[in-house]
């Protein structure tokens, strides 16, 4: 499967990473679960919508694995409900939680 998310599982957690990446991998894991290419989901949502809207079926086991990946948990609120009905808001979403995280590892390194 020529998919993207090979370049974010490659790179430290510790390493530059942006929405973009966190985006990429998410696709990586729908394609994944669809049986099918990253690039061939990224069109398929892309053609869904500019926000690359996510089918809530294939999302639960795509959570999971996101929040293993990246250390984070996400809240059952009503803004991470909003958050995952796209791609790219659950990218952003997640991306603001590894930072979060990162900023409270080094405070209490500190």
């Amino acid at each position: 499967m020529s998919d993207r998310r090979c370049r974010i599982t490659r790179q430290s957690f510790g390493g530059v990473m942006g929405p973009r990446d966190i985006e990429d991998f998410t696709i990586g894991l729908l394609a994944e679960e669809a049986k099918c290419s990253s690039d061939e989901m990224r069109q398929r949502l892309e053609e869904a919508g500019g926000d690359l809207p996510i089918d809530s079926i294939l999302l639960v086991e795509v959570v999971v694995r996101v929040e293993e990946r990246f250390g984070v948990h996400l809240a059952t609120t009503l803004e991470t409900a909003f958050n995952l009905r796209s791609v790219k808001d659950f990218a952003v979403m997640v991306y603001d939680l590894v930072q979060v995280e990162r900023a409270r590892q080094a405070g209490e390194s500190a």
